[in-house]
């Protein structure tokens, strides 16, 4: 889902969501979430795993196996490399078969946004550091 705007959602990502028999997104609180609904795409989110976990590693467990049982497209924010719960999935289960289409990362366009160069000192931080 790129960073969560809908402008940010590459087009092979739009078409592989268009095409999924099952679509799943990290979150339904994104631009991009109602852009996909405008559009006519149904899809699931991991946002009742959010409101259920007791913290993000609680969160990325649960998101994994929940993963591990669905043949899905699975749209997360960011880059999907970033991706915990993805991590953790193949972990689990090596054999697992991903295709992974890139999206805008969070920091290209934080960088973007602020008309920043990444290399010019700028540092963006996650919720965990």
């Amino acid at each position: 889902m790129g960073t969560g705007r809908h402008e940010t959602l590459t087009l092979g990502v739009l078409e592989a969501a268009k095409q999924a028999e099952r679509l799943v997104l990290q979150t339904g609180k994104v631009e991009t979430a109602e852009y996909l609904a405008e559009i006519g795409l149904s899809f699931e989110t991991l946002d009742a795993l959010y409101d259920e976990s007791e913290d993000f590693d609680d969160f990325n467990e649960k998101a994994a196996a929940f993963l591990l049982l669905r043949d899905a497209v699975f749209l997360t924010l960011g880059q999907p490399s970033d991706n915990e719960a993805l991590r953790l999935a193949v972990e689990i289960d090596p054999s697992l078969e991903l295709k992974v289409m890139g999206g805008l990362s969070v920091e290209s366009e934080a960088a973007a946004l602020s008309k920043m160069k990444m290399n010019a000192g700028m540092r963006l931080y996650d919720a965990e550091e």
